[in-house]
């Protein structure tokens, strides 16, 4: 985590009153280390491209201005075609991310080996773990040329697999993402750390929920969103 809360406060020129009420209020994507908030730089971007909190309070209203023109990304969708799978094996990052990827639907336009090869060169510069047991496997640049093929595949493994995250906590689920271009990807990452910063949806995935419980959760708050 690179940014400071004050380095937000400055970057988004507000007070850091503000950016402690919007992490308090859980509305701005943050981690919690040693008893301090770290900021994510890309998670922050898309924070702006997609959140209507602080909309005239920051520099960010070209952002905002340039995101109402092209469609939201549909969380439901994504998953539907990504999909949700249990007890994936494995003892380690690579053999994981090698046995997520043989069960997921890989568009006709990748070869899974390449994206296996892509999520793990995303982990070897730095881990996606982003603490409380979940990891989110993505490629360094987007791999789909089509926005109907994007996907996010939820896997929850078989044992807990240390991926290098901050907190050190072993990772129990993996949330896959492939995109088409950047700004969705980075709408993507925002929104799943959204959720998962809700206890509630915690929760779920701590209990390993029906697929069925967890789709409706992201159907209810991906509403709010839309609105």
């Amino acid at each position: 985590m690179d940014l400071k809360l004050k380095d937000v406060a400055d970057m988004l020129k507000v007070s850091e009153k503000t950016v402690y009420r919007w992490v308090n209020d859980n509305l701005i994507p943050y981690y919690r280390i040693n008893r301090q908030y770290r900021f994510n730089r890309e998670e922050l971007k898309a924070w702006l491209l997609t959140s209507r909190i602080g909309q005239g309070e920051t520099a960010s209203d070209a952002l905002l201005a340039e995101e109402d023109k092209v469609d939201k990304v549909d969380m439901v969708s994504c998953i539907g075609r990504g999909g949700i799978f249990y007890r994936v094996s494995g003892d380690d990052v690579e053999t994981v991310i090698r046995n997520a990827v043989a069960i997921m639907p890989i568009p006709a336009e990748l070869e899974p080996e390449t994206v296996i090869h892509q999520l793990l060169q995303r982990e070897a510069i730095i881990s996606t773990g982003m603490g409380d047991g979940i990891a989110i496997p993505h490629p360094h640049v987007p791999l789909l040329s089509n926005v109907r093929h994007e996907s996010i595949s939820i896997c929850f493994l078989e044992r807990p697999v240390d991926f290098r995250a901050l907190d050190r906590e072993p990772v129990f689920v993996l949330f896959v993402v492939l995109s088409a271009n950047a700004r969705r990807h980075l709408e993507m990452l925002a929104k799943i750390s959204y959720l998962c910063h809700q206890a509630a949806f915690r929760e779920l995935l701590r209990c390993r929920a029906l697929r069925r419980e967890l789709v409706d959760f992201i159907a209810v708050e991906q509403k709010k969103w839309l609105a």
